[in-house]
């Protein structure tokens, strides 16, 4: 297990290369090449219990693209950190659309065994998961 300051590092590093993948390549390409898998289906997910690593590794995700001055959307990103973070443990990104007082509103977020990751389950509630491209 990574020490607290040894995985922001790492979670800087790929918040580095996903903002420049997201700008360079398909997201399916950035998927691949961060060893996280896109969701197949659009099944809905069960919420992942409070595991401490998945809460450390959520917490330098969520840092590390703060960094990078993101304000809001910044969930795709997250995921792609975390997922590549977690990418021993099978990850997969999910994408989900929702319909708000704005219009269309999206979501991303990591699964691991068909179990969100370090999210709130009334937040997932609003979201219809897509099907992979």
């Amino acid at each position: 297990m990574l020490t607290a300051s040894r995985l922001t590092v790492r979670a800087i590093v790929v918040a580095a290369l996903v903002e420049a993948g997201l700008r360079a390549v398909k997201l399916p390409t950035l998927a691949r090449v961060l060893g996280v898998g896109l969701a197949a289906s659009a099944g809905r997910p069960a919420v992942s219990p409070g595991v401490a690593e998945s809460a450390r590794v959520a917490r330098a995700a969520r840092f590390s693209v703060a960094l990078w001055g993101r304000k809001e959307r910044r969930c795709l990103r997250e995921a792609l950190v975390m997922g590549h973070l977690l990418r021993g443990s099978q990850p997969v990104l999910r994408l989900g659309v929702a319909r708000d007082a704005r219009g269309v509103a999206a979501h991303a977020w990591v699964e691991v065994a068909g179990c969100a990751v370090a999210e709130d389950p009334r937040v997932l509630a609003q979201f219809t998961p897509l099907r992979a491209p």
